[in-house]
This record gives structure tokens, C-alpha cells and sequence, in this order.
């Protein structure tokens, strides 16, 4: 499972979203001072890798 959330990290602009794979951990993110610009990418890479990636979701802690 692939899930994209807003990132709070301290960046250059005012939006950061990051998307990251629950099964092999693999992330993506986009930073933007435009809400649907920051959140493009991190979603069109979700859905692209949701659909290859066959890793299980990693157990937390």
C-alpha cells in the first residue's frame, strides 16, 4: 500500500507532500509554493508504483 500525505519538514516552499510504500519502503516527494503542483507527482508515483510493487506492508515498529 501506497499512501501520500502532507510532509512537514522544513523546506523551500510551502507545500511537501511524500508519498511511501507500506511494503518496501520506497518514497517520493515534491515540494512547491502550489498545492496541486506540490501533490502531482507524489500521486501519479503512488499509483505507478501501487501497481508493481508486490513487497508486503513492513510490520511497525
Amino acid at each position: 500500500m501506497v499512501t501520500v500525505a502532507a510532509d512537514h519538514e522544513e523546506g523551500l516552499f510551502k507545500y511537501r507532500f511524500v508519498a511511501r510504500c507500506g511494503g518496501c519502503g520506497e518514497s517520493e516527494y515534491q515540494d512547491g509554493s502550489d498545492y496541486e503542483f506540490a501533490l502531482r507527482w507524489p500521486k501519479k508515483w503512488a499509483d505507478k508504483h501501487a501497481m508493481g510493487c508486490r513487497a508486503l506492508p513492513q510490520e511497525a515498529g
